[in-house]
């Protein structure tokens, strides 16, 4: 399977190859030069031919990248080559002029998006495991009307086990983090019954739209933090905790109103 080319600025090589990293555990290849370029090779030769070969063209927008010249080089290439552009911008930098002609009217996606990971493994065609939807419930029998205790006792078990489950010090694995990932798509579920059934008056409680920012919060730090089991960064680790405790006494208050 062709790689996907990256272009990067050389001074940023450490946050690229970080991202890489992230990337590639969704079973993304990348062809990088510094890597990929064997000894006795000639750069300029075996980037070209990269460019030429891989799948799409990944580029690392960014102050540095934008006025480099091998970037400038390469996007060129990639233009000539007729390749797929995938823009991942970095800081604030807006497209120079020289790079307009390849690459005017191309959306890119902002790092500091929640959702910049699950963007750009989806546009290089990466594993989306990690990223799953809710699953509709397979239980067709509706509630019974009144059935709604005055607080979401099953929601706040859930989030109760959640805490839990990061309160722990020591070494996290993936697969502990996917099993909590599968309790926020409970915890979804849970919460989305109560808005379809009419005769559930949930939302007199707590706005759906909150519960669903909490959720989506809560799942982007699990994710970012995944990405260092094992061991698991404990200050991540740390940041879910708390944003879990806070979320929870927040549904308290709300319930309790």
């Amino acid at each position: 399977m062709p790689k996907v080319f990256v272009s990067y600025a050389r001074d940023e090589s450490k946050k690229v190859y970080q991202i890489l990293a992230k990337l590639e555990k969704h079973g993304i290849k990348f062809w990088v030069d510094t890597r990929d370029i064997g000894n006795g090779k000639y750069w300029d030769e075996e980037i070209s031919k990269a460019i030429k070969k891989c799948s799409k063209f990944l580029l690392f927008m960014s102050h540095l990248s934008m006025s480099s010249e091998n970037t400038s080089q390469e996007v060129k290439i990639a233009s000539s080559s007729r390749k797929k552009f995938v823009l991942l911008r970095l800081d604030d930098v807006e497209l120079p002029n020289k790079f307009k002609y390849a690459l005017e009217g191309i959306q890119w996606t902002d790092y500091s998006s929640r959702k910049w990971k699950s963007e750009i493994v989806s546009v290089l065609g990466g594993n989306q495991k990690f990223f799953r939807k809710p699953q509709p419930s397979t239980n067709r029998s509706a509630p019974l009307i009144g059935s709604l205790p005055k607080k979401p006792l099953k929601t706040q078990l859930i989030i109760t086990a959640l805490e839990r489950a990061f309160s722990a010090n020591g070494t996290y694995y993936p697969d502990q983090c996917t099993a909590a990932l599968s309790k926020l798509n409970d915890l979804r579920l849970v919460a989305g019954n109560h808005w379809i059934n009419p005769a559930l008056a949930y939302d007199e409680f707590v706005p759906r739209q909150y519960l669903l920012d909490k959720i989506e919060v809560i799942q982007n730090l699990i994710q970012d933090f995944q990405d260092t089991c094992p061991p698991g960064s404990s200050s991540k680790r740390q940041l879910i905790q708390n944003e879990i405790k806070t979320f929870f006494q927040e549904l308290s208050r709300k319930t309790n109103k």
